[in-house]
């Protein structure tokens, strides 16, 4: 015979429901950024404090020591993520646009509404401000905020200047992903800022990429971007040929080496093909991430040009 359950197991179990739900709600939140945006820039960070002495002032640190600092960019990485996402999903026209183009979104999937994740945004921003912080990457955070409040609030997401606020924001991410790899020891040189700006650069002129695959629901907010403002062929032309141009300038920045062209050429090939060819919003979903592939490739190149100055 089965016994009742008690009211201290249900209060159990009740406590583990709502645990898996808020992860459940956490990963709906971030989803669509974990691998467009969250694994290019940790990885930025890593392979730019391996990339030898050309972009920071790191030197003779045991692998042990490097793999402790990891933590510490996931922690800045995670929860700028969680507020930038918080700051963007929760207004109406956020909503709008996240039932057509992303409907599993907490707000859009009806787990949230749109006052609780103001409500969220507004505990999490002193803490993750705090967290950074101790962490030291205090000053990517507070420019993070500001570029959440130019892109929300004022409406910089619906206008022509969105790519150039991603491009700024990516770059202060880069610099931040990189601060908390190499910790407090260690300063990012002249060279590494010089890079982190040329990859600015190219995110500024084929961003363009990520918008081809969301245009209907862009359209039902009135976003102003290149592909709705200056049509379709142009964008992806646009991209085909930035691509291209971009990877021999990256290249010439790190040197022709063997494995850099072979996989960078191959990757900007790969998405120039796709972007042109390939022209539907599934093959569109897709062809995004091949361009994410070609950046976290271009972010690597500083470790690629130090594994082949070594062997």
């Amino acid at each position: 015979m089965q016994l009742p359950p008690t009211p201290n197991s249900i209060k159990v179990n009740f406590r583990i429901f709502q645990a898996k739900e808020i992860i459940h709600i956490f990963w709906l939140l971030i989803r669509s950024d974990i691998d467009t945006f969250l694994t290019p820039t940790l990885l930025f960070g890593i392979c730019s404090a391996l990339g030898g002495s050309s972009l920071t002032t790191l030197a003779n640190i045991s692998f042990l020591d490097f793999l402790a600092r990891i933590p510490n960019t996931l922690c800045f990485l995670l929860s700028n993520l969680v507020v930038l996402d918080l700051s963007n999903q929760r207004l109406p026209k956020s909503v709008k646009e996240d039932s057509i183009n992303k409907p599993h979104r907490p707000i859009p999937s009806g787990r949230l509404t749109s006052t609780q994740m103001s409500q969220a945004l507004s505990y999490s921003r002193p803490l993750v401000l705090f967290l950074n912080y101790l962490n030291g990457t205090a000053l990517e955070t507070g420019l993070g905020f500001v570029y959440n409040w130019i892109y929300d609030d004022l409406g910089g997401a619906d206008e022509l200047t969105r790519d150039i606020l991603l491009a700024i924001v990516l770059g202060v991410w880069n610099i931040g992903s990189l601060r908390a790899t190499i910790g407090p020891q260690a300063e990012i040189t002249r060279q590494g800022y010089v890079w982190i700006a040329l990859l600015s650069a190219v995110i500024l002129t084929t961003a363009q990429a990520q918008d081809l695959k969301d245009q209907e629901g862009d359209k039902t907010r009135g976003r102003k971007n290149i592909p709705l403002v200056f049509g379709d062929a142009f964008s992806r032309w646009s991209i085909a040929i930035g691509v291209i141009v971009w990877s021999f300038i990256c290249l010439a920045f790190w040197g022709f080496d063997f494995l850099a062209v072979l996989s960078t050429f191959s990757l900007a090939g790969t998405t120039a093909y796709r972007f042109l060819w390939l022209r539907n919003t599934k093959a569109d979903k897709t062809s995004w991430k091949w361009w994410c592939l070609w950046m976290t490739n271009l972010y690597a190149l500083p470790l690629i040009h130090q594994f082949q100055f070594a062997v």
